[in-house]
């Protein structure tokens, strides 16, 4: 099948094919059918602006891709706070991305690196989650700084997963209907010899643009040919040339750019008419480098809130159980460069409203650099690996819920760890279970033990610095056992609950607060 879009009677102006520049993004710029019909009915006005302006909460699946053996996947700090500047991008739209089932990971080093838009496509039909809006985070997306595809899903580059960059949004954008403000004839080369642009002289009423590579990614079997009308700086014909959105000045620049003090183009461009201008560099689905890009423009809204209400209502979802968090978690052990032993690390912190995750970083230093790294629960507390000992490490906790992720750090707190490690097994004690292992001063240490053979010991509570606080003696025990420790007469902090029988020993890590 060949499809011919808007072709006009005028043939003989060069026939361009649209370029890509390896950091920008790969998703084509071709016009939807329904943005074309949105744009017709519209015109130059917000007339369908919004059936409603109600906040639309969007279910989103984050997808962070890694290796096979299961590294190198994206920082999950990186994420969150990739996943605050995307919902403050769309703040003024009065959308709201929210984490429906949390954030994924895919151990699949070919999806992680991959080299082309169709290969990326078919892995995201493999994965995507239905009635979720799907973003795959990636080493490289094809070598482009993201793409989007309309029978699929996006892909970024986790190069540009931070707080700072907007490809995110992008390319969302791109999801939702809005094509780049230019077009992608100006990096273009005709069918015969190159052709370089030259931005001095006066730009071509229009040209044809030949979109026939994007077939293997898009359409499989079809041509496309399209007219693209040259936008004016007059605003003459800016309802249907470039982007058809008549606030979204001209900008006929196809690559990469940055931006002057003023927000605009270093590079002047020429229209048809000869007027000189400089693109607008604020809005997000120019190529405009990511720090001098901010917004999406009255009429873009419009479009992605129409799109939204009329081709994917079943995505909106009108609330959701999340509320803002407001503070910061107080950290409850180890505090001050307390010691702890190397197989028994277990940091806890107070419930923090509204979170139900946490970020629990770990470092060497309290710029928290490298390993040991971030790990991530729904619980408040934590045991982490063990770790080197006879050194000192640094922790802070950042809480978010699957709405809410631009949060702050907790205080940094320190722990020293020690060489206390070993745990020596006891004859004839098959269980033991000893819990809670944090909780409020006063309350109880409940003991639990089975032996399978007669057994005589001594259960001891024992403080950081070696002196036992509490004895109670078991004779001749066998089967299961339950015991209940007063906790009253001790104070706040870090104890060592456990049996010893002479001959072995096993304890376990206890916090009073």
């Amino acid at each position: 099948m060949v499809k011919f879009l808007q072709i006009f009677p005028l043939l003989l102006l060069p026939i361009l094919t649209f370029a890509q520049a390896p950091s920008s993004c790969g998703t084509p710029t071709i016009k939807s059918t329904w943005l074309k019909q949105y744009q017709q009915r519209s015109a130059t006005s917000l007339k369908g602006l919004d059936k409603d302006s109600s906040l639309l909460y969007i279910p989103m699946t984050v997808h962070n891709v890694g290796t096979d053996e299961g590294e190198n996947h994206t920082d999950i700090l990186k994420v969150l706070d990739a996943f605050c500047t995307l919902n403050e991008d769309f703040a003024a739209a009065n959308i709201q991305f929210y984490l429906k089932d949390g954030i994924q990971y895919i151990n699949n080093t070919a999806f992680n690196e991959h080299d082309s838009v169709k290969t990326g496509g078919l892995f995201m039909k493999e994965y995507d989650v239905p009635n979720t809006v799907n973003t795959y985070i990636v080493k490289d997306a094809a070598g482009n700084g993201g793409y989007n595809l309309p029978w699929a899903s996006s892909a970024v580059n986790k190069a540009f997963i931070n707080r700072k960059d907007h490809v995110w949004a992008h390319e969302l954008g791109h999801q939702f209907t809005l094509p780049h403000p230019f077009f992608g004839w100006e990096g273009g080369v005709s069918y015969d010899d190159s052709i370089p642009f030259d931005y001095q002289e006066s730009a071509p009423e229009y040209v044809l643009a030949n979109y026939t590579i994007f077939k293997d990614t898009l359409w499989g079997d079809t041509l496309i040919i399209d007219t693209v009308l040259v936008e004016k700086v007059d605003g003459s014909n800016c309802h249907i040339a470039a982007d058809g959105f008549c606030d979204t000045s001209p900008d006929y620049l196809s690559v990469r750019w940055d931006c002057t003090r003023e927000g605009v183009s270093e590079t002047p461009q020429t229209d048809p008419n000869g007027v000189v201008f400089r693109s607008d560099a604020s809005l997000i689905m120019s190529y405009a480098a990511d720090d001098c890009a901010s917004q999406f423009t009255p009429e873009q809204i419009a479009a992605m809130r129409s799109y939204l209400q009329e081709e994917q209502s079943d995505l909106i979802e009108e609330v959701i159980n999340e509320a803002p968090i407001v503070d910061l978690p107080q950290l409850n052990y180890p505090i001050a460069r307390e010691a702890v032993p190397a197989n028994a690390i277990d940091l806890s912190w107070e419930p923090v409203p509204n979170a139900t995750h946490y970020v629990v970083q770990v470092g060497i230093t309290s710029s928290f650099p490298g390993s040991p790294g971030n790990f991530e629960t729904t619980e408040t507390s934590i045991r982490l690996p063990e770790l080197p000992d006879n050194r000192r490490y640094y922790w802070r906790v950042r809480p978010y819920n699957l709405a809410y992720t631009c949060t702050d750090d907790s205080i940094t707190e320190s722990f020293e760890v020690t060489g206390v490690t070993a745990i020596e097994t006891i004859d004839g004690l098959e269980d033991l279970l000893i819990y809670p292992t944090v909780m409020a001063k006063g309350s109880p240490i409940k003991m639990e033990l089975q032996t399978s053979q007669l057994l005589t010991a001594q259960v001891h509570v024992v403080d950081l610095t070696g002196r036992v606080l509490y004895t109670k003696d078991i004779k001749n025990s066998l089967g299961k056992q339950r015991l209940s420790i007063d906790t009253n007469t001790l104070s706040a902090g870090v104890y060592f609950v456990g049996i010893n029988n002479g001959v072995g020993q096993t304890f376990e890590r206890v916090v009073l607060y």
